[in-house]
């Protein structure tokens, strides 16, 4: 059988007789194409959810040891000698995800050569110049691509030697031009006001950084909170970085690649010097001087939300910052943290910070873990109101085609084409009243997963919108809100006292044993249904008045139980933030 690895068809070969690699080879769009052909689909190998948590468990403490190799490694080649937590913090959001992404990509290739039945693949010629991130950021962009897997497919292939392949040429030209694309823009050395406020005022005067997404917290707020603190506001931080610098073989090339009797990691290393994003290699020393000059030098404490990803400057400033004390706090970044049994996004926000701002949850092992309000949650709950004969709201998740990160949700092209049968199961089973009072809520990010098509090919009348329109604004013309995974969506209608029923398939959404009884309280009243025959049966009992059911106490009582724990939000947040955050060191 001929081995297809992506959706790129300048691969697919001419044989009649495929074997796809996984379900992110067949576009919904190119459906025509692919239905023709003599195709079998490679079984997913974390379709066995169990085998996920193992190699979860597995990949991490790889991730750590890695983690220790590469600080040895860039204290060296930058002469200069920081802990672990300094590197974690710069590079650790791109090494943890990079591992598990060529684990993925590496076992799915081991299943498919140990079926035997494979004869011939395609695989490209890439020149190793030219597929090399230049941040995180463009990595995370990569990342979901076909031309980027097919590079990484191909050079599993031709390392391993193990499938049988034919080389291709690549049109390195296209590969410049979707490169230079996905990059980030240049830094502006233009000496604004802003900038000569940032790099004196807060070095004479500030004592800590509160910087938040403008989602979390308004610049207004956000400088209310900080005068309240006794510090002078800073709301935003260049971000804008020079990623044109020469790529360095030589220095690449003196990571040790330890020799390992494990293939993968023999693999991984060989990978890593010519993977790792040029900002932390050949622009480390730039970054780092560019840095330290716009940034305050002696903040007592540091808070964001989301900064410590992808702002290459931001994070090389927290790091220096972490190695002279100063505290650094992180505050949670959506729905799913404290819920979800595993999750190496927040493994990772945990690990980095000195104190860690929850929706509500705690963790009696981890102290750090600290309880505030989610401010715009709160705010926003102030805007929302259901409306009686509005219509019913269902909001669908897109996850890219191809496995990006570890987390107790339907990753993965497999999982999700199921997630996507079950949302048709569950409008299959509404009342033919109910199916139009339903408005489904396309997600605003495709991922070339078709949703449109695929359901107006099932239900040729559905009422749809593209994701376009606030949420907000959707809910307020809505009688029910219907919730179809775990994350922040639901939270936020909870918060709002929303009426809402949610179902997903527990396979995929696994829950921590600490989280269990607040979920079960869900399923006790009948807000959280684990099939879509059963969530849409309780919406053709309730749909013509859901706020009869909703606001009912024994409903009330078990959202508000969820409500304390996990999005736990107060009319009185900023005096409840003003009051922790002195006390836990914020102040001017």
């Amino acid at each position: 059988m001929f081995l297809i690895t992506t959706a790129d068809q300048r691969y697919w070969g001419d044989d009649k007789k495929v074997l796809f690699l996984g379900d992110w080879c067949q576009l919904y769009s190119k459906k025509s194409d692919w239905e023709k052909l003599d195709y079998q689909i490679l079984p997913y190998h974390w379709d066995d959810r169990s085998e996920l948590y193992k190699d979860y468990i597995l990949l991490d403490k790889l991730y750590e040891k890695k983690l220790e190799e590469l600080s040895i490694w860039l204290n060296k080649i930058h002469g200069v000698n920081y802990e672990i937590r300094y590197w974690r913090i710069i590079i650790g959001r791109w090494l943890f995800q990079f591992i598990q992404i060529l684990y993925d990509r590496y076992k799915s290739l081991d299943n498919a050569y140990n079926t035997g039945e494979i004869n011939n693949t395609y695989i490209g010629v890439y020149d190793k110049n030219y597929v090399l991130p230049k941040d995180t950021v463009q990595f995370h962009s990569l990342c979901y691509t076909d031309l980027y897997n097919h590079y990484l497919y191909s050079k599993i292939i031709s390392s391993l030697n193990k499938i049988p392949y034919e080389e291709k040429k690549v049109n390195m030209e296209n590969i410049k031009i979707f490169m230079k694309n996905n990059e980030r823009n240049k830094i502006s050395h233009k000496k604004t006001l802003y900038t000569i406020i940032v790099r004196l005022i807060p070095n004479i005067f500030k004592k800590s950084v509160l910087l938040m997404d403008k989602n979390i917290l308004s610049s207004f707020n956000q400088a209310l909170l900080q005068f309240s603190t006794f510090q002078f506001p800073i709301l935003a931080f260049n971000n804008k970085i020079n990623t044109d610098f020469k790529i360095n073989w030589s220095i690449r090339n003196t990571f040790i690649k330890k020799r390992s009797n494990n293939e993968f990691i023999n693999l991984l290393n060989e990978f890593i010097c010519e993977q790792i994003p040029l900002i932390f290699i050949e622009g480390y020393e730039q970054l780092f001087t560019n840095t330290l000059k716009l940034y305050p030098k002696k903040p007592k404490f540091i808070l964001s939300e989301n900064a410590y990803y992808f702002n290459e400057s931001f994070k090389i400033w927290v790091a220096s910052m972490a190695e002279k004390g100063t505290k650094i706090a992180v505050f949670q970044h959506g729905g799913h943290y404290g819920s979800g049994l595993f999750s190496s996004f927040e493994d990772h926000e945990v690990r980095i910070s000195d104190i860690y701002y929850s929706w509500g949850w705690s963790n009696k092992n981890n102290k750090k873990i600290i309880s505030i309000p989610p401010i715009h949650i709160g705010k926003q709950s102030k805007k929302i109101n259901y409306k009686r004969n509005g219509n019913i709201l269902l909001t669908l998740l897109t996850v890219p085609r191809y496995f990006y990160a570890i987390y107790s949700i339907a990753i993965g092209a497999n999982s999700l084409n199921k997630y996507y049968d079950n949302q048709f199961e569950f409008v299959k089973y509404l009342s033919n009243r109910n199916k139009d009072r339903l408005l489904i809520r396309l997600h605003k990010n495709d991922f070339e997963w078709s949703q449109k098509e695929r359901w107006l090919d099932k239900f040729p009348s559905i009422n749809y919108e593209e994701g376009l329109i606030p949420f907000i604004d959707q809910l307020n013309k809505s009688r029910l809100f219907v919730g179809t995974y775990n994350a922040t969506t639901y939270l936020q209608t909870f918060a709002a006292n929303f009426p809402t029923i949610l179902f997903w398939d527990p396979k995929y959404w696994e829950i921590k044993e600490s989280a269990k009884p607040f979920f079960k309280n869900l399923v006790d009243v009948g807000i959280l249904h684990y099939s879509p025959d059963s969530a849409a049966e309780k919406i053709n009992e309730i749909g013509m008045d859901p706020g009869k059911w909703w606001f009912d106490n024994h409903t009330q009582k078990a959202k508000n139980i969820f409500c304390n724990e996990y999005v736990k939000t107060s009319d009185t947040w900023f005096t409840e933030w003003r009051n922790i955050l002195l006390n836990n060191g914020v102040k001017g």
